[in-house]
């Protein structure tokens, strides 16, 4: 008996060896069909980014001087920082040592992105050359498209991020040449700091007389002395017939004092057939949104139009001109007030 359980537990002692040696194989095949498809995929991502921005610089040197593009794409895993980048007029990504390039036939110079993830790069032409280099700040939309009513308003945002590994300055502006459509931003002046994302309500307004498609777009312009640059989000605004809900007057401007106070009676309008709950008011975050007090709410509103009074205080040390937002809503509708505060200098 005693020999038959030695030799049970050898033979058992020799199953678990080759258990483990089999469960082993199994590992060590996984990791590397693992390793050789992450492999695959960076390869891959490198070729692709190679190919969108080596066609991104040739569009630009055929439109001339002067011309610029903002190319977003992703960037791989595993690069070969010193293989990298705009080197002899080529667009080159060495990644698990291969290099992806594409040689040009017009002077390029310039650098790319190195960290893994999605990035953009400036493509510009000046003086002959086309110019490749990291944008400092990206947006998460490259288009906007919003539909909204005559005499109301629509909300949106858009996100921009700080990819460099410096702060920069941000300035957003818009070109929107329509008298019956308007746009403001929450904030349009701002540093932004290192990997930092900064997020900007967007209110487009429409009058009671706008009607049909407008086109516009938005402009973000970084400051940096290392990647100083621009770019665009174009836009488009469908207006159909009146919103629900629409405030009056639509607009609040003019020339104001340092230290004076101000009050305007406001009709908050129920254009529907049916009663509205618990209609409240919002104002756009900083000057000159920050100034003005919130309205009471109005917990029932009816077909028909209710009085609010609005009151704001210009600080005494405001100068210069603001823009902003009020707007009115139940979560479901909305109106709003553009606001366009210019404050006088003393004197």
């Amino acid at each position: 008996m005693r020999l038959r359980r030695g030799q049970s537990s050898i033979e058992f002692l020799i199953i678990l060896s080759f258990s483990l040696i089999a469960f082993a194989g199994i590992v060590f095949f996984t990791n590397a069909r693992i390793g050789s498809l992450n492999k695959s995929v960076n390869e891959q991502v490198a070729e692709q980014a190679v190919s969108l921005v080596s066609a991104s610089a040739k569009d630009v040197f055929l439109q001339g001087e002067g011309s610029e593009m903002l190319v977003s794409f992703k960037v791989p895993g595993g690069i070969d920082a010193s293989g990298s980048g705009v080197k002899d007029n080529s667009i080159i990504y060495k990644v698990n040592n291969t290099a992806f390039f594409k040689s040009l036939d017009f002077n390029l110079e310039g650098s790319l992105p190195l960290k893994q993830g999605f990035s953009s790069v400036r493509v510009f032409s000046k003086g002959g050359i086309v110019f490749v280099s990291p944008a400092c700040v990206f947006a998460d939309k490259t288009m906007l498209s919003e539909k909204i009513h005559q005499a109301s308003g629509f909300q949106d945002s858009i996100v921009l991020k700080n990819n460099s590994s410096s702060d920069v300055f941000v300035r957003v502006s818009k070109t929107l040449p329509f008298e019956d459509i308007s746009l403001v931003f929450s904030n349009s002046e701002f540093d932004l700091n290192s990997g930092i994302s900064q997020n900007i309500d967007l209110l487009f307004s429409a009058k009671p007389t706008a009607s049909g498609n407008y086109s516009g777009k938005i402009s973000v312009a970084t400051i940096n002395e290392d990647c100083a640059g621009s770019f665009e989000i174009p836009f488009i605004v469908n207006v159909s017939g009146t919103g629900v809900l629409s405030v009056f007057p639509s607009k609040i401007s003019g020339d104001y004092s340092k230290g004076s106070f101000h009050s305007m009676q406001l009709s908050i309008c129920n254009n529907s057939q049916e009663t509205l709950a618990n209609v409240f008011s919002e104002s756009s975050t900083g000057s000159p949104g920050e100034w003005f007090s919130e309205t009471a709410p109005i917990e029932q509103l009816p077909p028909g139009c209710a009085e609010r009074t609005v009151e704001f205080s210009i600080p005494s040390n405001a100068s210069g001109a603001y823009s902003g937002f009020l707007s009115f809503t139940d979560n479901s509708n909305l109106a709003s007030i553009d606001l366009n505060i210019n404050v006088l200098e003393e004197g």
